[in-house]
Formats: structure tokens, sequence, C-alpha cells
């Protein structure tokens, strides 16, 4: 499995938004945390598999819609202790309250439930665990939260084997790459910084980091498509906020114009008010 640890901080800390993640190519197990702007996920765009999510709310809250086989939307408020799973493609994060704790699993599974519960006290030790070692490179992740990952149709079993399993060199050197140079967005990071920070010709660099997304970022084709909707997922909450000016959130972000940042918005059907 591969750590990554990402944040993105503006305004002395006034915005905060810090993201620790466990990748392995059957899942993803990531932490979320955000200080005055909500949480914007729109994904990469590739086509589902099957795979479940699972988000549990460890504090603030969070709005996800869920569309079970096929049936009408319907709109489901998580609370601080509270947990939901579905199969992909039938659910998704729509917003958080500005300031969140949230764990994330989308993992390959079949089976499993479409369900809204509320953690016991076991449950709710057991995640607060797994969130530690999330962020924590020294966990060793012993006791996994049964209840929430049967929902979800996970054998906690093989996930824990997972959990132990070693990534390929090149695959850890991409991920470091990715981590440092997607935190640094005002320096327009291309797949040159990747090619130089790999020590590999351009070509070579991009067919590795194809491979490294594919692997281990769900619904990402590769770096450019990565950096574009990371990008998005930051501007659209921060403006909404209305805590900064479009010129500062555009260069802090990377864009190279106010007008750029705008297009970015409206190519993903975005409006900024």
């Amino acid at each position: 499995m591969l750590r990554t640890h990402q944040s993105w901080v503006m305004r002395q800390g006034e915005i905060e938004l810090r993201q620790s993640a466990v990748r392995h190519p059957a899942f993803i197990l990531a932490r979320t945390r955000s200080r005055g702007v909500p949480v914007l996920e729109i994904g990469g765009g590739l086509p589902t598999r099957d795979r479940r999510w699972l988000w549990v709310v460890l504090a603030g809250e969070a709005e996800v819609r869920g569309e079970p086989n096929g049936s009408p939307p319907r709109d489901r408020l998580l609370r601080a202790g509270e947990a939901f799973v579905a199969r992909e493609g039938e659910a998704r994060l729509l917003r958080t309250t500005p300031d969140v704790d949230l764990i994330q699993l989308l993992v390959e599974a079949e089976g499993g439930a479409h369900d809204h519960w509320r953690l016991d006290r076991s449950d709710r030790k057991r995640i607060d665990a797994l969130a530690e070692g999330v962020i924590d490179p020294g966990a060793r992740m012993k006791t996994l939260p049964l209840e929430p990952l049967m929902r979800a149709g996970v054998e906690p079993a093989v996930m824990h084997q997972q959990f132990q399993e070693t990534p390929s060199p090149t695959s850890l050197a991409v991920c470091r790459a990715v981590t440092r140079l997607s935190c640094e967005l005002a320096a327009h990071p291309g797949m040159d910084d990747i090619a130089r920070e790999l020590g590999q010709r351009e070509r070579r660099a991009s067919e590795a980091a194809g491979r490294y997304f594919r692997d281990y970022h769900a619904s990402f084709s590769g770096w450019r498509a990565y950096l574009a909707t990371l990008r998005v997922e930051l501007a659209h909450p921060v403006l909404q906020r209305r805590k900064v000016r479009a010129g500062d959130l555009a260069s802090w972000l990377g864009y190279r114009s106010t007008p750029a940042l705008y297009h970015a918005l409206q190519r993903r059907g975005l409006g900024a008010s």
C-alpha cells in the first residue's frame, strides 16, 4: 500500500484542507479534514467499476445523494458518528459543512448494503483508531471496524492483508512526486516536473504516472486530469464562501488568469456566484 499526505492552506490557516490516504489497487481509504471551507468531490470522470463507497463522519456534517437500483435520488444528511454505504455510481458526496472530519473508503467489493446508520460505541472507537492510522505512518492498523466494512461488502481479513503489501519502487517514487507537486499548484507543476522528480525522460515518466493513477487513484487517467479536477474541487467551495478574491484564488491554484478559473468551473457545470 501507499500513503499520501496532502495539505492546502490559505489566508494564514483561515482556509485549510488536509487529506491523508492509504492507497492500494483494491481500495482507497482517505481521511479529509477541512477548516473554513466545505469539501467538494467531482471525480476524474473514468467509468465506475464494481466498487462500493463507505463514508463516516467524525466531526461536522456531510450530505450524500443515493440512487439505489435506479430509484429516485434521495439526499441524506450524515452527522458526526454516522455512516453511509452504497455502490459506486449509485451515490456521491454532495457537500460538507465548512469544518468537517470525514473518512472515505472506495473499495472493490461484491454485495454489501445500501444503508445509513449510526455507529455503536465499539465501532466508533475502531473508526477513530482507523482514522488515526491513516495519518500516522507508524500505525499498524491491527483493529478494523468490522460492522462498517462488512456492510460495505469487505472482508476485514483480506483488507488487513492488503495493508501489509509493499508497492513497487516506481509506484512509490511516482506517489511521492505527485503528492509533493500537487500541493504546489501555484508553481504550475507539469509532467516535466514529474520526470525531473523521477530522473527519467518525460515520455517514460508519463507512462509510469499513467500506471500509477490507474492503480491508485480510481477515477483519474493521469496527471493532467488529476490536476484539473483538484483545482476545481478546491476553487468552487472557496469561491462560494466569499472569503478570497477570485484573482488571488486563481494565482494560488495555478490558473493563468481569473477568466481561466471561471472557464474551468463552467466546464464542470459549476457556477461561481
